[in-house]
C-alpha cells in the first residue's frame, strides 16, 4: 500500500501539539475523576481505538450491582465491566462513559484538526476478501506533528479521497519519517 508520510514543525505545529496536549490533560483528569470515584482500577477503552471509554477495569475479579459482563482483558491480567442498564448507578455510569471530555485519542485528535483522516481499502494478506482497510495516523515527536496518509492521490480502490494536506506539513521520505521517531 503506497503511503504518504509528512512532518510538521514551526509555529503551526507548536499550536496544535500546545492544544493537543492540553486536550489530552483534559481527558486525564476526566478519567482520574472516574476512576477514584468508582474505586476502580483502570478503564475499559472502545476496541475501536476512537479513546472512548466503555467500562471499567480491575485487576481482581468484583461484584458490584450496577456492573456486568466481567471480561477478561486482551493483557489476560485485569476484568472489565460494563454498566448494568437495569439498574439506576448503572445507567449514571453509562451516562458519565458518554462525558466527551473522558474520549481522547491523539491521533485522532491531530487528524480531524487538520482534517487529513483518510482510510482506504488495499490488498492484505490475511484478510478473507483479500482488502484490509488502511487509514490516516498521526503522533507527536520531539516538538513535531507526524502524519502518514494511505494509499495514492488517486483513488483506485474506493475510499475518501486524498486530503487537502496544511502547507506547513512537509513531504518526506519513510525513512525520514522513521528516523523523526527515533527508528
Amino acid at each position: 500500500m503506497e503511503k504518504h508520510f509528512y512532518i510538521g514543525e514551526g509555529p503551526e505545529a507548536e499550536a496544535l501539539i500546545a492544544e493537543t496536549l492540553e486536550r489530552k490533560n483534559v481527558a486525564l483528569e476526566a478519567r482520574k475523576a472516574l476512576i477514584a470515584e468508582y474505586e476502580t482500577d483502570g478503564l475499559v477503552l472502545s476496541a475501536w481505538g476512537d479513546g472512548k471509554v466503555t467500562g471499567l477495569s480491575f485487576d481482581k475479579p468484583t461484584s458490584r450491582p450496577y456492573l456486568k459482563g466481567k471480561t477478561r482483558l486482551s493483557d489476560g491480567e485485569h476484568y472489565g465491566y460494563y454498566p448494568k442498564l437495569s439498574t439506576k448507578e448503572g445507567k449514571r455510569l453509562a451516562q458519565k462513559l458518554e462525558a466527551e471530555e473522558l474520549t481522547f485519542n491523539l491521533s485522532k485528535f491531530i487528524l480531524d484538526k487538520l482534517r487529513l483522516r483518510r482510510r482506504v481499502a488495499g490488498p492484505g494478506g490475511t484478510s478473507p476478501t483479500g482488502y484490509i482497510l488502511y487509514h490516516s495516523v498521526a503522533g507527536i515527536v520531539s516538538g513535531k506533528i507526524l502524519v502518514s496518509i494511505p494509499g495514492g492521490r488517486e483513488n483506485k480502490h474506493g475510499g475518501d479521497p486524498f486530503p487537502e494536506v496544511p502547507a506547513w506539513l512537509r513531504e518526506v521520505k519513510e525513512s525520514e519519517w522513521l528516523a523523526a521517531q527515533g527508528r
